[in-house]
């Protein structure tokens, strides 16, 4: 784009040929990735499906044929290899830069865990009284050998039909490596909806959160009389907004950090 001061005109360069197109797709659903090598820009349909095209002339390079369920926002890229994540409301996946989809595994999986979500045993038969549950509360990015996840964890209320409805416990950041397994934490934030967080050079994290999705839990645990469900749990999340900011051990460059530390 170039403008000429003395005429007062916008003279703009188009590419009228890029007419990158999603078949058979509702629209589009994520917002739009470049790839590390700058060849390629992946999105999602409102259908599930994944996309890549030719940033060069739009042409469509390859559509992921599996249905991957309904897609958050924006798949992040990996700048070593190329590989795709992608999150969407049931499942992390990570594809390849062919489309090919390597994995695919679910929040819950991470939820599951003892350090993570405390099992309820009330009559002990070895049976959980309620299910261990994970959502996703932000989008997957990459930082150096690391997938950044926010999740906030805690049981899946009983007979809610069809719907999904999870009483948070608590926000956490997941710190997975790149074969989606835990490779740090999970790191507990104030409070985390629908964020994303970013890593430095350096490996220092930071973690926006804001107060939405605790002031709901307090609204829901005055409303529910969660004791009549027999769940026992504590108040929810402090309502709270501000900047986490995760230091990676040795790392130099960045305030200190309140609370946890990663390596």
């Amino acid at each position: 784009m170039s403008y000429d001061a003395r005429a007062q005109r916008v003279a703009v360069s188009v590419q009228e040929d890029f007419d990158g197109l999603m078949a058979g797709a509702e629209g589009c659903a994520t917002s739009p990735t470049i790839s590390p090598d700058r060849s390629a820009v992946y999105a999602g349909d409102s259908r599930g499906s994944f996309y890549a095209f030719d940033a060069e002339d739009g042409h469509r390079l390859w559509q992921n044929p599996p249905q991957l369920g309904n897609m958050l926002g924006s798949p992040t890229a990996a700048g070593d290899d190329g590989s795709i994540y992608v999150a969407t409301d049931e499942r992390l996946h990570k594809l390849l830069p062919d489309g090919t989809v390597l994995w695919s595994k679910t929040y819950h999986e991470y939820a599951r865990r003892e350090e993570w979500v405390k099992k309820v045993d009330e009559n002990g038969d070895g049976v959980e009284d309620y299910v261990r549950f994970a959502m996703p509360a932000g989008l997957a990015v990459t930082s150096p050998n690391r997938v950044l996840l926010p999740l906030t964890l805690g049981y899946l209320l009983p007979d809610q039909g069809s719907s999904v409805a999870l009483w948070p416990t608590q926000a956490v950041l997941a710190v997975l490596d790149r074969d989606g397994e835990m490779a740090a934490g999970p790191f507990p934030v104030p409070d985390v909806v629908e964020t994303t967080a970013c890593a430095d050079r350096h490996g220092n994290v930071y973690v926006a959160h804001v107060s939405a999705l605790s002031s709901v839990c307090s609204t829901l645990y005055c409303k529910l009389h969660l004791d009549r469900l027999g769940l026992p749990l504590d108040a929810p999340i402090e309502p709270v907004g501000g900047l986490s900011v995760l230091r990676a051990a040795g790392a130099a460059g960045a305030p200190p950090a309140r609370g946890k530390q990663h390596p």
